[in-house]
């Protein structure tokens, strides 16, 4: 990867935030209020099961998480362009991910046992399943389901690597963007039933990573007519997976016409923002150096808050809500309180618990990372 794309790209940790947060407003501000949410509604207590007019605005958060995938197809693209080595990569992925998770799902394990009375020896299967990153479900975190997603895709991107094949990352997103159309092809016309798989061989989002992969490239080394096609495959197969997803969340207008409309337009309109933000990369960075840099501190916080904050905000959102609704606070203003709560718990687990317990993760195999293996 080249120096200008090595700057950092402090609007994407803006989106980042921004689609977190839409999930926290998908989850904590509709689904804990939606009587068919029978399982996530278990983390709570004394919350009503009826519409908030909150509803309105937070039906569609759940599309954070497609744009999430976008966001890591993009990230481990330049990551796989830096020109380190497979071994390198995997320690990379391993550090970011396994020490955000062990202590969120720490949190978890506490809240669940300690506050809503869980099994014991259930949930703390859960938590084992959660830390070694089982790939089949049961996780003590309900939206875990999108980590086996990003790992098979982390996989992918490590053989390209070990085989010396990290510069044709292009290739990988044409053929992610073929893998994904032929299975919504197939699956729209009933000839594919779908299946949990589906998720793990990247069927149902490869095309989101794709995407992702040439705005990277795109913003490396300039448009060419593979990148634009890719671009263009995602900007088509949208329609289809968010329209699979209007009706898999159950949302209450999912039987109206065309509901997939308001979701796409989102996906659409963040992957927009992205690329402005590769775009004006150097202006956006002159801009917050006015600042002394506190800015870009502060963007940069919050973009590595958005992993723990995706992964506690159910239960320390759960539990806040929960407790001021059991003080006779309105439901709507004890759901934007539970989500405020848990932007500084997950910026506390991002500053002060993953830097120790990664250092301490990645010690051993420092030596060898020095020495280029």
């Amino acid at each position: 990867m080249n120096q200008y794309s090595r700057s950092p790209i402090y609007g994407l940790d803006l989106v980042r935030f921004i689609s977190a947060m839409l999930v926290l407003g998908w989850h904590l501000a509709y689904r804990f209020f939606d009587p068919f949410a029978t399982y996530i509604r278990s983390f709570t207590s004394g919350i009503p099961a009826q519409y908030q007019a909150i509803q309105e605005f937070t039906r569609w958060g759940w599309v954070g998480v497609e744009i999430f995938f976008v966001v890591s197809g993009l990230v481990i693209a330049y990551s796989a362009q830096n020109g380190g080595s497979a071994w390198k990569f995997f320690l990379g992925r391993l550090g970011r991910l396994l020490p955000g998770v062990f202590v969120c799902a720490l949190i978890v394990l506490v809240i669940d046992i300690a506050i809503w009375n869980m099994p014991l020896v259930r949930t703390v299967q859960q938590f084992a399943k959660t830390i070694f990153f089982w790939p089949m479900g049961d996780w003590i975190v309900p939206q875990f389901w999108t980590l086996p997603i990003e790992i098979a895709f982390y996989g992918v991107v490590w053989l390209m690597i070990f085989n010396g094949f990290s510069h044709h990352l292009d290739r990988l997103a044409v053929g992610l963007c073929v893998w994904s159309a032929v299975y919504w092809a197939a699956v729209s016309f009933r000839l594919w039933h779908v299946t949990w798989l589906d998720n793990l061989l990247l069927l149902q989002q490869g095309f989101y990573f794709a995407v992702g992969i040439s705005l990277a490239s795109i913003d490396r080394a300039g448009a060419s007519p593979a990148r634009i096609a890719v671009l263009l495959c995602g900007i088509l197969l949208g329609p289809i997976e968010i329209a699979f997803a209007v009706h898999k969340y159950n949302v209450y207008s999912a039987e109206t016409p065309m509901a997939w409309i308001f979701p796409y337009a989102i996906w659409f309109a963040f992957v927009a923002c992205i690329a402005l933000s590769l775009y004006w990369k150097r202006e956006l960075g002159n801009f917050v150096m006015r600042g002394r840099g506190r800015f870009g501190a502060a963007l940069r916080i919050l973009g590595l808050a958005t992993f723990p904050l995706y992964l506690i905000h159910i239960h320390v959102g759960g539990l806040v809500i929960s407790l001021l609704t059991s003080a006779r606070v309105p439901p709507i203003p004890a759901t934007v309180i539970g989500i405020l709560a848990c932007i500084p718990v997950a910026m506390a687990v991002a500053a002060w618990c993953e830097p120790p317990l990664r250092k301490l993760l990645l010690r051993p195999f420092l030596p060898a990372v020095q020495r280029g293996g």
